[in-house]
């Protein structure tokens, strides 16, 4: 991967409403267990890389699932290249134990949907990116959110001001995979294991201590709000990794009070762009979102195959 990341993203980028640098790239594909299976697939014409494909799975999705991300650039289309990269990687899946595949389609890319449905891929969701200018809201809104949550008992914190030490952040993950099971995409793929969870975060370039925030309700753990910088660069956008609130303790506003602190956390580090990601089924986080003023972008379509026959 390291060789010719370049290569990859400069395909996949033309069609990516959120482009990765060959840096990014290469970080995202080494926190994968390697003992999860995983192939990429590229296509050269005159030694340059024109189609990419990338199959995998990781050990705790739900049994049989596989991921599929295909690029093939706009001047080779209808040459076959995709075809051809669709059934090496459901290839690779079947003899890898797969019996499903997602495949990640930009939702602005018609050709893109038709060719996917065309190979027997059906939509189940739409996961969308959301960017808030932070510096565009309304005066005293933030404060104002966090003022109705600590008018409920609630108070919020920080890993960087409770300590981050591995207990904790093992507790910061229990409340995750709490939440998770009212996230509907978790039904559909599964939940991250604490090993992967901790691969995926505390080693990335947009994990902050101070931005893995906390609302507190006594001493339980109520909820929690994951937010960094999108890489080390000192304008990079903001990223929202994780917001959740467990049961018994939602309808106190902890959710926008969490989302606000994470506000506070972005202008505190001088970033006003912040981004998150949102699945087209989960309402009561997208009229969150909506509240605080986040603005839709283009996303993915989540398309679904059953790989139980070979065509």
């Amino acid at each position: 991967m390291p060789d010719d990341a370049e290569a990859v993203c400069r395909v996949a980028n033309a069609h990516d409403s959120e482009p990765l640098s060959p840096s990014e790239l290469v970080r995202l594909w080494n926190t994968w267990s390697p003992t999860d299976p995983r192939q990429r697939f590229v296509v050269e014409s005159d030694g340059a890389i024109v189609g990419v494909a990338h199959c995998r799975r990781r050990a705790d999705m739900l049994p049989g699932l596989f991921f599929l991300n295909l690029f093939v650039n706009d001047d080779q289309a209808g040459q076959g290249i995709g075809t051809a990269l669709v059934r090496v990687s459901e290839d690779f899946a079947r003899e890898s134990g797969g019996e499903k595949m997602l495949a990640f389609v930009p939702d602005h890319h018609p050709r893109g949907k038709r060719f996917a449905q065309s190979r027997g891929y059906s939509l189940s969701r739409t996961m969308f990116e959301s960017v808030l200018d932070a510096s565009a809201m309304p005066a005293g809104l933030i404060e104002q959110m966090v003022a109705k949550a600590e008018s409920n008992g609630v108070r919020f914190t920080s890993l960087q001001e409770l300590g981050d030490t591995e207990e904790n952040r093992r507790r910061f993950y229990a409340v995750m995979h709490e939440c998770d099971e009212d996230e509907p995409a978790t039904q559909d793929v599964g939940r991250l294991s604490w090993e992967d969870h901790a691969r995926q975060t505390y080693d990335s370039p947009w994990y902050r201590p101070n931005g893995a925030i906390v609302a507190l309700v006594g001493e339980d753990w109520a909820g929690v709000h994951a937010i960094g910088p999108l890489d080390d660069s000192e304008v990079a956008d903001m990223t929202t990794d994780f917001t959740g609130v467990r049961r018994q303790w939602r309808g106190l506003g902890i959710a926008q009070g969490l989302k606000a602190k994470g506000v506070l956390f972005a202008r505190a580090l001088g970033r006003s762009r912040i981004v998150t990601h949102n699945d087209s089924l989960n309402q009561p986080m997208l009229a969150v979102n909506q509240r605080l003023g986040f603005v839709a972008r283009p996303g993915w379509l989540f398309m679904t195959k059953h790989l139980g026959v070979i065509d």
